[in-house]
């Protein structure tokens, strides 16, 4: 029996593999029946399908790429709370991703943790920088800031807005555990240098 995963082609060109094999035997079987304007007929229907096959699949593609990478479409599309000028957001995103890290033996601040998600995101975005982010991006990131900043109730309501309200409130508890080892951590004396 034909397989299509056996002989290695990809899932996504084995509609057209198919489509090209239907046309073959047609073609073959009919050429000795069809004249030639039937025949020209037929290669000008060919090349249309092929080509109505090619746009819906660009069509799908282009859906997948624009779906949200942390909120949901509903999220995106009305806000849980109001936002702030695209400008303020990215500036605060600049300040966090500019923040310095824990130095010698200094506990983690919570200011970091979210660096280091925010960074995360960053990559997974193809950025290196919040100037970089799309307007989408930077509302995701910034309601995902509040989501990290926010009390523990209010991080319930918020984690309804992403794709995966589990996956943002363990990031929630991560960097709430972070904050009380910080602030329990006794403050580090500054060396001084003879």
């Amino acid at each position: 029996m034909f397989s299509v995963s056996r002989i290695g082609l990809w899932a996504r060109s084995a509609t057209l593999l198919i489509l090209t094999c239907v046309a073959s035997v047609a073609l073959t079987f009919g050429l000795a029946e069809m004249g030639q304007q039937s025949l020209f007929l037929f290669a000008a229907l060919w090349i249309l399908a092929v080509l109505a096959l090619l746009a819906a699949r660009a069509a799908v593609r282009r859906h997948r790429a624009s779906r949200p990478l942390l909120l949901s479409r509903r999220a995106l599309r009305r806000p849980p709370m109001p936002l702030p000028p695209l400008r303020q957001m990215r500036a605060e995103l600049d300040r966090l991703l500019a923040s310095p890290g824990p130095q010698d033996m200094q506990p983690e601040s919570p200011e970091h943790a979210i660096r280091r998600i925010l960074e995360r995101g960053l990559i997974c975005q193809n950025a290196r920088e919040a100037t970089d982010l799309s307007v989408r991006a930077v509302t995701e990131f910034w309601l995902l800031l509040v989501l990290l900043r926010a009390s523990p109730d209010r991080a319930g309501g918020l984690a309804r807005c992403f794709r995966q309200p589990d996956m943002v409130l363990e990031l929630h508890d991560r960097v709430s555990r972070v904050a009380v080892a910080y602030a329990a951590a006794p403050a580090m004396p500054l060396a001084r240098s003879a």
